[in-house]
Parts: C-alpha cells; sequence; structure tokens
C-alpha cells in the first residue's frame, strides 16, 4: 500500500518525479499487440451491438462483457463473438 501511495495513478510514475515541474515529459508511443487485439475486439463487439435495443429491465448484450486477448485462437469454425 505504500508503493501505491507513491504512484501516479494517472501515468504509473512515480509522484516524485511526474509532479515536479522542473521536469521535461515527451509524448511517445508503444504498440502493444494484445491490447491492439482486445481493442480491435471491443470496437467489433460494440459495431455488432450498436442497434441492439432492449426493454428497461432488460440487459443489453455488451452489459456485464469483457474482450480480453489470448494467444490460443478460439476452436476452427466458431467465432469469438457468436
Amino acid at each position: 500500500m505504500e508503493h501505491d501511495a507513491q504512484v501516479c495513478r494517472s501515468c504509473g510514475n512515480l509522484l516524485s518525479e511526474c509532479s515536479d515541474p522542473e521536469r521535461d515529459w515527451h509524448p511517445d508511443v508503444a504498440t502493444c499487440y494484445a491490447t491492439a487485439a482486445r481493442q480491435w475486439g471491443q470496437r467489433t463487439w460494440q459495431e455488432m451491438h450498436a442497434k441492439t435495443e432492449v426493454g428497461p429491465d432488460q440487459l443489453h448484450p455488451l452489459d456485464g462483457t469483457a474482450v480480453f486477448a489470448s494467444q490460443t485462437p478460439p476452436p476452427e469454425g466458431q467465432d469469438p463473438f457468436a
């Protein structure tokens, strides 16, 4: 818990570093293909249900779901979004 109190919730750096106005910070880009796969899947899943209408007492197909990335492909012929 002590370590968590020293880490910025926004950027993950130590608060003593990211809160220092004398430090220079520069944007950077990194590609995480697991995150890219998850984000693609999330967009696909959301687009599939963009026009799904549900009643006031019904769950939407997206409610409670999470899209994740796996190195194991689905069984042949099985759509992960079906």
